[in-house]
């Protein structure tokens, strides 16, 4: 029992770490906490599993603008280390975190890319690469 006693603990301090604002709030119900404090809960959480990949749905809804760069940049810092797949319609938060990107429509796959190659996305099916796909992500939000 001691031995997961001292794995738990150890797996507790470098979550810990990584999100100094739990250690300073540890003793504190995560219900009272702030909506991004109480996100970085959750992530702690699943956290403890070790997982290799990491789904997380429209994360950033309902944070303020500084909890929200705060989260994008954790879950940017996260995927190091991980797959994490983002589901969101913020368009900025997708380009914070992102270096790969897939639009789907209503159970469609429209478009997929990498950013930085010029936010040059590719429309799947015949044809060119079209103009009109940047323009289709920076209008989804």
């Amino acid at each position: 029992m001691r031995v997961i006693n001292r794995q738990l603990e150890r797996r507790i301090d470098e979550i810990e770490e990584r999100f100094p604002i739990l250690k300073e709030r540890r003793d504190q119900h995560a219900g009272t906490m702030s909506g991004g404090q109480q996100r970085m809960v959750e992530i702690g959480r699943t956290l403890m599993a070790e997982p290799t990949m990491l789904l997380v749905d429209e994360p950033t809804a309902g944070l303020d603008p500084e909890e929200r760069v705060r989260f994008r940049n954790l879950l940017s810092d996260l995927a190091g280390d991980r797959i994490v797949i983002l589901s969101t319609h913020i368009v900025s938060d997708a380009e914070a975190v992102a270096n790969r990107i897939a639009v789907i429509h209503q159970g469609h796959l429209l478009v997929r890319g990498a950013f930085g190659e010029g936010d040059r996305l590719y429309r799947l099916g015949p044809g060119q690469p079209a103009a009109e796909d940047t323009q289709l992500i920076r209008s989804a939000n």
